[in-house]
């Protein structure tokens, strides 16, 4: 046994229920569970940063924009299938 285990063997017994309960609650479990709250935290931050900006992404474009370009493309791609000679009509 070490010289800081024989120390630490020998103050057990002299603890009082209030200097336990320091150690036990306070130090550790608090201690623990200060650090599981953190990460969860910024777990659920990373998580919501992700999705607003998979939001933005998405909706970047304005409704009539994107309909404006659905258009060009449609007569773009109309064109092409008259000159390979399609009739759709």
């Amino acid at each position: 046994m070490t010289e800081l285990d024989a120390k630490a063997c020998a103050k057990y017994p002299q603890l009082t229920q209030a200097e336990i309960q320091v150690l036990v609650v306070d130090d550790k479990w608090l201690a623990a569970l200060e650090t599981a709250i953190h990460t969860e935290m910024d777990r659920i931050s990373q998580g919501l940063t992700r999705r607003v900006k998979e939001l933005v992404e998405r909706y970047e474009t304005p409704m009539p924009k994107m309909v404006e370009q659905v258009a060009e493309l449609e007569a773009k791609v109309n064109r092409h299938l008259e000159w390979m000679g399609f009739s759709w009509m």
